[in-house]
């Protein structure tokens, strides 16, 4: 059986193993409430919404993408995103 992971708690497997890995980012179904905010409550914050082709075919394509950065002064810098 599969035990569920809390967002926290995945986030700092995450950051061991990616060590250069400056940010995290989750898309989830607009429409799937109860992923998104134990998103929000782990510390992830909405940075877009967009339209992206689901895993599941029964489900709005209507997506929301949250970030994590990597806690800590030492974190990688990431690279520069487009303008705008």
């Amino acid at each position: 059986m599969v035990q569920p992971v809390e967002p926290a708690e995945a986030g700092k497997d995450t950051w061991t193993a990616r060590p250069a890995a400056a940010a995290v980012l989750v898309a989830v179904v607009a429409a799937n409430a109860a992923s998104w905010r134990a998103l929000e409550k782990a510390g992830l914050e909405r940075v877009a919404a967009g339209v992206m082709s689901p895993d599941n075919p029964v489900d709005d394509p209507l997506h929301y993408v949250y970030r994590a950065d990597r806690p800590g002064p030492d974190r990688p810098r990431a690279a520069p995103g487009p303008p705008g």
